[in-house]
């Protein structure tokens, strides 16, 4: 995002949350004019800040990953579980302000590959802090000992078959699927 007033910051971030919710509702056959009602502007408004509905999914998806991140890193530094705790909650981050209907992600490997793209990279990236939590849970005999890549695979493959697979919202059952291996673990 470029240097914005705090007006056009709003305006930026009232774009994102609408795309949301009418990605949530649509899936991509949202349009950008019903962004522009909704919101009561134009769309040469949102063009001044999203070249095209590529880049405005893009920012969503963008935001969402950073989102799930703040969270997982706010986990890691907590004082107040043990490793493994940690360890759960971390698997089991599911973003608060970009919940997107996860039933659509599979159109964008189709129409927005490269947004598409961005989505499995960003789920195969940045395990370093997991890893360390997994190390920690281990070393403390709070968990069996694990290979990195055997555990990485598992709740990748996990994570993809939740997200591309069910439902729009699938974090419950996410959160089951994830404390039965883990349980498997201690």
């Amino acid at each position: 995002m470029d240097t914005y007033s705090t007006e056009e910051t709003a305006i930026y971030h009232s774009i994102l949350d609408c795309t949301i919710q009418l990605f949530n509702e649509k899936g991509l056959q949202f349009k950008m004019s019903e962004v522009a009602d909704q919101l009561h502007i134009s769309k040469k408004t949102i063009y001044k800040y999203f070249k095209n509905k590529e880049a405005l999914i893009y920012s969503v998806i963008e935001g969402m990953f950073k989102e799930i991140k703040d969270l997982e890193h706010a986990i890691y530094l907590s004082e107040d579980l043990t490793p493994s705790e940690k360890l759960l909650e971390m698997l089991c981050v599911y973003p608060l302000k970009y919940r997107i209907n996860y039933s659509y992600l599979n159109e964008m490997r189709t129409h927005y590959p490269s947004v598409f793209k961005i989505i499995e990279d960003q789920l195969s990236r940045n395990w370093d802090e997991t890893f360390d939590l997994l190390d920690q849970s281990i070393s403390a005999k709070e968990i069996k000992p694990i290979d990195r890549l055997v555990f990485k695979t598992l709740f990748l493959g996990l994570y993809k078959e939740l997200l591309y697979q069910y439902s729009a919202s699938p974090d419950h059952l996410l959160r089951d699927c994830i404390e039965t291996i883990f349980n498997g673990l201690r």
